[in-house]
């Protein structure tokens, strides 16, 4: 029975981790979240489970808890993050939530990937990518030999300062308030109502209105409407203007798009 990965991705990142761990372990299929949860609760079949997530300030993402909050198998699940710093005490809260729900966590390990979240600073220029995008690439054939080998290891060395204080509590606010963060989302008079934004939002969080994208606050924070539009017309306040704008670059618009499509048969 191939093991399923489920994976969040928004701009690529987790997906492309999500993807390689399939190929290097080969008994493994890739399963994007926004599809399982169509299935309530979800119940894997197989020996083991593997979960794929881009860290959102130092916590899963919403849907993500959402989505353990619906799993239920007995088989042991290891969970890979993405994120462009650090994952804070990601880990420990995994521990703790997986606990509750009675989940074994066999492997908790993180990526350093290249940040998405543009209010927080631009994209890296091309060598310093690639130099990113190189190191994630033996990182992941370095958890994809822990993994297939069945070693247990769950990475919980934090820095309790930043994790708790700075910029801990920070990040325990915008969490909590990033539904409705699309409040600060504007949009240019570049935006030519192509809908791409519409396509490539992971929880149906925007419509067209008059040709114009309007968010409805269950927003993810994913920044997948501001990465992909291709006029660059989604900004967040005055802080993305003039940024440059980032997805992996072995993902295409149509793989995001492709993960809220209906699951093939027997999937």
């Amino acid at each position: 029975m191939p093991t399923p990965i489920y994976v969040f991705s928004a701009t690529g990142n987790s997906l492309w981790v999500a993807r390689t761990l399939a190929e290097r372990l080969g008994d493994a299929s890739v399963v994007p979240m926004v599809q399982a949860f169509r299935s309530t609760p979800v119940r894997p079949e197989g020996g083991r489970v593997g979960l794929v997530f881009p860290v959102y300030m130092y916590r899963m993402p919403h849907l993500v808890g959402d989505f353990v909050a619906r799993l239920e198998t007995r088989a042991p699940v290891f969970v890979v993050v993405t994120g462009g710093g650090d994952p804070g005490d990601l880990f420990a809260r995994v521990e703790r939530t997986f606990r509750r729900r009675g989940l074994d966590l066999s492997a908790g390990l993180f990526v350093r990937m290249p940040s998405n979240y543009l209010p927080f600073g631009g994209v890296p220029p091309d060598d310093e990518l690639g130099v990113i995008h190189a190191a994630a690439r033996a990182r992941v054939e370095e958890i994809a030999t822990l993994l297939a080998a069945g070693e247990r290891r769950v990475e919980r060395d934090y820095d309790r300062f930043r994790a708790w204080i700075h910029p801990g509590q920070f990040y325990r606010l915008g969490h909590r308030y990033a539904s409705v963060s699309d409040r600060q989302y504007q949009v240019e008079p570049s935006c030519n109502g192509c809908g791409v934004c519409v396509r490539v939002c992971p929880v149906d969080n925007i419509d067209l209105s008059r040709g114009r994208p309007v968010w409805k606050n269950h927003c993810q924070q994913c920044m997948a409407c501001i990465q992909w539009c291709p006029e660059e017309a989604i900004q967040v306040g005055d802080k993305t203007r003039g940024q440059r704008r980032y997805h992996h670059p072995e993902v295409r618009m149509r793989d995001i798009v492709a993960q809220k499509a209906d699951p093939a048969p027997g999937s």
